[in-house]
């Protein structure tokens, strides 16, 4: 027994030191990514492009946390909260219904959730159908890795333009502060008093900005964002050789929504991801909604894990969704994998009116 508690110590110092080493290469070498990876990124579009505040019809406010490779001392851990709403939506504004002269997919679908002036749903009115909404948002976040420890906030603006009746081109950017710390007293070294390591404290507040852009409707989605694009330079007390600097995270992401039947939605998605010069990562997804209350998805990246999502929907207004991550790497030795924890909420939502009306 005690020589089990040996090497299961000797491995979560072993580790940290690899974590600690991950990170100095990330940070000062730019070898890696810096930021958390949350699987259940479709149900909060906005957490990674800023574009989508406002893509709602109603104050949209969740709750995410995930436990990256359970089972490692030191092991990736991230808590967010966000918020976004419209602003300045006409009085009146109603939501369209899925016609039936519209033949982009063989199946028709219940309401899309995008808007058209009263006059206009009568027949009446002339014009685009929709009108220019604007969004405002905002974001909290904790990260960290090993000794590394990264807090956030920040605020959103997103402006949504109409391309005809059903499709709008979304530009966003979110401005705020990071706080960049690291502290190597939360490595286990086997030599404490190790000064190369000592001397890469730094405790740092730092300007970050976010861009974002989507091209969406109902039945699909394209869109690309960028996380950290000042690449600001990291300032230690001893840095070691090369520069230390935030990295720029780069994504990619895309779907479509397949109707099977008035209450089903199928909708399969791929997201990529890149951070310079770190291999570039892929996810593909598969997500399946009943009539707003039940929803599932699997999602597969090659070379690193199988993840699994189940979440519900309670009276329109509450989501409770939970993942987990099958870790198919080498690091599935001893990792137990990846657990993640979203909760929703969606305020200002009147009477039996349908909550979510895109994809995430």
């Amino acid at each position: 027994m005690k020589n089990i508690k040996h090497k299961a110590a000797l491995k979560g110092k072993t580790l940290s030191l690899a974590l600690f080493m991950a990170v100095l290469c990330a940070v000062g070498q730019v070898k890696g990514q810096q930021r958390m990876q949350y699987t259940q990124y479709l149900l909060n579009g906005f957490l990674t492009n800023p574009a989508l505040a406002g893509s709602e019809d109603y104050m949209d406010l969740k709750v995410g946390y995930s436990h990256q490779w359970a089972g490692f001392q030191g092991a990736p851990k991230g808590i967010y909260l966000t918020f976004h709403t419209p602003v300045g939506l006409k009085e009146g504004a109603t939501p369209i219904e899925q016609e039936d002269d519209f033949k982009t997919l063989p199946l028709r679908g219940r309401t899309a959730g995008l808007f058209i002036d009263p006059g206009e749903s009568s027949g009446k009115g002339k014009g685009s159908g929709q009108q220019l909404r604007h969004g405002l948002g905002g974001f909290a976040f904790s990260e960290s890795m090993g000794p590394i420890t990264m807090n956030g906030l920040g605020a959103s603006y997103g402006i949504h333009f109409p391309i005809g009746s059903k499709l709008r081109w979304a530009l966003g950017a979110s401005f705020g502060l990071l706080q960049f710390r690291l502290n190597p007293a939360n490595v286990a070294l086997n030599d404490p008093n190790d000064v190369a390591v000592a001397a890469s404290t730094t405790n740092q507040l730092l300007p970050n900005l976010n861009v974002g852009t989507m091209l969406y409707h109902r039945n699909f989605f394209v869109g690309g964002s960028a996380k950290q694009v000042l690449g600001n330079k990291i300032e230690m007390s001893q840095a070691a050789t090369g520069q230390a600097r935030l990295v720029t995270h780069y994504f990619l992401t895309a779907g479509v929504r397949f109707f099977l039947g008035s209450k089903t939605e199928l909708i399969p998605s791929v997201r990529f991801r890149y951070v310079n010069p770190a291999p570039p990562s892929i996810d593909f997804n598969l997500s399946l909604f009943y009539n707003d209350l039940l929803f599932g998805g699997l999602t597969f990246r090659p070379g690193d894990a199988a993840a699994a999502q189940l979440g519900f929907v309670i009276k329109n207004r509450l989501l409770v969704s939970y993942s987990y991550d099958y870790t198919i790497s080498g690091l599935s030795t001893a990792s137990s994998g990846t657990h993640g924890i979203v909760l929703g909420f969606r305020l200002g939502i009147k009477g039996k009116d349908r909550g979510r009306a895109f994809y995430w």
